[in-house]
């Protein structure tokens, strides 16, 4: 991995920031985009993590929470940016890339981590928000619980997405994005 400029660095990175905090403000925007957008975003800090390592993928995750937390009107798509959708591809790099661990074990530590995650998320925004916990029962039926276990499904996608979009990078859009910025 060929290092790009400093001045190249802090632009790639302001760029990828402001399109990550963008496509969060969309998702209070656009109906039904509340997830997708950004798990967009998280895919998206990837870019500079490639191209300048990862402490520059850090601080672009850092700058997109704070700016979709102070600018985005409904909290909702920032919050599962800041907790998960923006954490775990960065997360996700650093596991896989752990040497002499096998595959399952590797998948192991990622399932748990997304599932502290979003049972410290669903608590957290209950405490912040003050929703009673009498209105997650449905006919006696604990939905938090049901809808952990639909996202464990759904965090296996997310995954494959995630090695999917990183293949697509690396192997199709680095070189253009290079031509692009003339490097």
């Amino acid at each position: 991995m060929d290092k790009l400029k400093r001045s190249t660095r802090l632009a790639l990175g302001g760029v990828i920031t402001s399109l990550c905090t963008v496509f969060n403000i969309f998702a209070v925007i656009v109906p039904a985009s509340g997830y997708v957008l950004p798990a967009l975003s998280g895919m998206l800090v990837l870019i500079p993590t490639f191209e300048s390592g990862y402490k520059l993928g850090l601080m672009v995750y850092f700058c997109t929470s704070v700016l979709s937390l102070l600018l985005c009107a409904d909290k909702f798509p920032a919050f599962e940016f800041l907790f998960l959708l923006g954490f775990y591809p960065l997360m996700k790099l650093k596991v896989d890339s752990l040497p002499k661990i096998p595959y399952i074990i590797k998948f192991l530590i990622k399932t748990v981590i997304f599932n502290v995650i979003t049972i410290s998320d669903f608590w957290i925004q209950v405490k912040l928000f003050n929703i009673p916990e009498e209105s997650f029962y449905v006919f006696g039926v604990y939905l938090p619980q049901v809808l952990l276990i639909m996202g464990n499904f759904i965090f296996l996608m997310y995954d494959r997405c995630v090695d999917n979009f990183v293949k697509i990078y690396k192997h199709v859009l680095r070189d253009k994005l290079r031509n692009i910025m003339k490097i």
